[in-house]
């Protein structure tokens, strides 16, 4: 009996260390639960803070155009238009496509000439520019007002130096605005 005293001591020393052992497994649980919470609540934070700053920069973007969406309702003496072609484009990401058609206002004459015998090549530079979109770019007014921008350079880079230097009026920025006669998302 002496001996399944010390036996029964030995088991109880033994079960004295056993908390000790099932304490690390706790330890390292209880960090790793600590640790998915922690990258939780910091991706919520990312992922809701650049939201944020993405809607405050995506109203400064809606401003800027509407300032110069009200400089642009300056009205135009004697424009002449120049329509293109009816562009049937898919968007990036090829589930959406787009179907516009433009109008270019200018008030020089000889510019008006000169953008339509270069027609063809300002279809194509326009083409490139709108293959170029995705859906988002056109869901919303400045988006569309950023594609007007960036056409409306496009056409003016048509104009080359020389034609600028020898046309009457040198004006570096022909093309006045461009306008969309038609406009399809699908």
């Amino acid at each position: 009996m002496a001996e399944e005293i010390i036996e029964e001591g030995e088991d109880s020393s033994e079960e004295e260390g056993s908390p000790k052992k099932n304490l690390l497994p706790l330890i390292i649980i209880g960090g790793g639960v600590f640790f998915l919470l922690l990258s939780a609540v910091v991706g919520y934070w990312f992922f809701f803070r650049t939201e944020e700053v993405g809607n405050r920069a995506f109203s400064q973007l809606e401003t800027e155009f509407q300032a110069i969406s009200q400089q642009e309702a300056v009205r135009l003496n004697d424009p002449l238009y120049v329509d293109s072609q009816v562009f049937t484009v898919n968007l990036i990401g090829g589930q959406k496509y787009l179907r516009i058609a433009l109008s270019f206002a200018l008030e020089d004459a000889v510019a008006t000439l000169y953008l339509t015998e270069n027609l063809p090549m300002l279809e194509d530079q326009v083409l490139s520019v709108i293959q170029e979109l995705t859906v988002a770019d056109l869901r919303s007014r400045a988006g569309i007002e950023l594609l007007k921008l960036s056409i409306l350079r496009t056409a003016n880079s048509i104009f080359t130096n020389e034609f600028i230097e020898f046309s009457e009026k040198k004006d570096r920025l022909p093309v006045k605005r461009v306008l969309i006669r038609r406009f399809f998302l699908n």
